[in-house]
């Protein structure tokens, strides 16, 4: 075969070589700085959903989240979806991310935080906070930032907010405003 027609397809195939290499060694080096960012925690979990039951053996508290990470004793969620039983009612509370000490019952669900009572049986209610803080061991949900809440056809706002999940009741600290929903 002649050299000149060999030619062009040896410079392809170099070409090519060449290219694969560099594909390659981009892609080592990513997966060491991947790596690298990992070791900051002790463990990361993706695509969580963790259950914590009571003495009974039903659920008490679900977790669902897009990620987690933990750090000595500092657990850190992504996107998270607490869902709580408390006295035979479903209480669910949602943000952009999450903080926790591992073994407590207590989440700041921080960024866009929203909260509902999940019931048929009652008055529609449902809050937005730039964040919630749960305490499983009291039972409440607390915010010490502005709060919007609809409680049946009564919109409130203020700023702080408690609530006893185990007598549904809540108190708004101060600056409380409310009106009627449109149609109510």
């Amino acid at each position: 075969m002649n050299l000149k027609r060999l030619l062009p397809y040896l410079l392809i195939v170099i070409a090519a070589i060449a290219l694969f290499s560099s594909w390659w060694s981009d892609d080592s080096v990513r997966d060491q700085q991947n790596a690298s960012e990992a070791a900051n925690y002790d463990y990361a979990l993706t695509q969580l959903q963790q259950v914590q039951f009571g003495t009974r053996g039903q659920p008490d508290h679900l977790i669902q989240a897009q990620g987690m990470t933990v750090t000595d004793d500092q657990l850190q969620f992504s996107q998270p979806l607490l869902t709580t039983w408390i006295e035979g009612s479903q209480w669910q509370i949602s943000s952009a991310n999450a903080q926790g000490e591992q073994n407590k019952q207590r989440l700041a669900l921080i960024g866009e935080a929203k909260m509902m009572l999940v019931d048929d049986k009652s008055t529609p209610f449902s809050a937005t906070a730039t964040q919630f803080i749960f305490n499983g061991a009291d039972k409440t949900i607390s915010t010490p930032d502005l709060v919007t809440l609809t409680d049946g056809a009564t919109k409130i706002s203020g700023i702080g907010l408690t609530i006893d999940l185990a007598s549904e009741s809540y108190q708004i600290k101060q600056n409380v405003k409310g009106s009627k929903l449109n149609g109510q």
